[in-house]
């Protein structure tokens, strides 16, 4: 009876084990897919474009506007008050397109900051680096995290690249805007200047 139990015991702690490393394997196979997936609906959603068409097409030409602006300013024709208050109520337009725009971006920008996060898990994963010890699973295991590290690497890359593409077009939008908002307290001034004399 006792070595029977013993023999009985011995399969059992057999099973046992080779029921945790299916589940740790099936683990460590579920992660890589979940990576696979993650980094894969990143690249779709970047492989759309940037909302950021409008703001693109459209700085250039608010720039040279702002400018054409604060140039009539300080010309002869702005020393009448009407004359002023048109150009106040372009710089007003300018300003809440512009606040538009900051706005636009600060989302886009989030995404792409949550899409880095969620890159950046691939590397912090310590779950990643344990290797399955049976040869077969082994070779399987290495072989699919070899495909989504480059596949990260691919991710990595084309995200970051749209970052410093977003920053670089909100760097520009916030110095358009404080033109605009320069070219505003100018006038301003003047109106002031009107209303004192």
């Amino acid at each position: 009876r006792d070595s029977a139990r013993k023999s009985m015991h011995a399969r059992d702690s057999v099973y046992q084990s080779m029921s945790k490393n299916d589940t740790s394997v099936n683990s460590l196979l579920q992660r890589v897919q979940q990576y696979t997936t993650t980094f894969n609906q990143i690249i779709n959603s970047l492989a759309e474009g940037l909302d950021t068409a409008e703001v693109s097409e459209q700085l250039p030409i608010v720039t040279k506007r702002i400018n054409k602006i604060k140039t009539l300013t300080n010309t002869k024709k702005s020393g009448t008050l009407r004359y002023l208050f048109v150009l106040r109520d372009h710089i007003d337009h300018l300003q809440d397109q512009m606040s538009g725009w900051q706005s636009d971006l600060d989302d886009v920008n989030t995404k792409l900051i949550q899409n880095q996060h969620d890159i950046l898990q691939f590397t912090k994963d310590s779950l990643l680096t344990i290797v399955p010890t049976d040869s077969a699973l082994k070779a399987t295991f290495i072989a699919k995290r070899a495909v989504v590290k480059a596949l990260w690497r691919k991710t990595d890359s084309v995200n970051r690249s749209n970052l410093f593409k977003i920053n670089l077009l909100q760097n520009q939008v916030t110095t358009a805007y404080a033109d605009v908002v320069d070219a505003d307290d100018h006038i301003d001034s003047k109106i002031k200047k009107f209303a004192i004399r």
